[in-house]
């Protein structure tokens, strides 16, 4: 019974067919785009902050430079967050463009099998 849960644990199936849907890609295309465009957003606060610390004369420099550094730590968790969301999109068009999903799992099935018979998965 223990192998049987691990095996269906780690296979692709049930999440893989979920978020292949239609609307699982629309959902993610259009987090695509939302953060992209925070991401430019925050540059852009970013660039006035670094700006306003050192353009004109302001009384307090420093308060502008400390809210450029945070708008910059900002910018880059969207970056890495608008990544991740490119390289999933990227990952999920080549499984499903090249393969079915049948056949990744007899893949995984044969993979599993072979890992059993030689003893080294139980």
């Amino acid at each position: 019974m223990f192998r049987q849960l691990t095996k269906r644990s780690v296979g692709v199936g049930y999440a893989s067919s979920i978020m292949s849907s239609k609307y699982g890609t629309l959902a993610l295309w259009v987090t695509t785009v939302l953060l992209f465009l925070a991401f430019l957003w925050s540059l852009n606060l970013t660039a006035f902050n670094y700006w306003a610390s050192g353009g004109p004369p302001t009384p307090h420099p420093e308060i502008y430079r400390m809210r450029g550094n945070i708008f910059f730590g900002i910018a880059c968790v969207f970056f890495v967050a608008f990544g991740v969301c490119i390289w999933t999109l990227v990952r999920r068009k080549n499984v499903t463009r090249h393969e079915p999903l049948s056949e990744v799992n007899e893949r995984y099935r044969d993979f599993t099998s072979t890992r059993t018979r030689f003893g080294i998965l139980g």
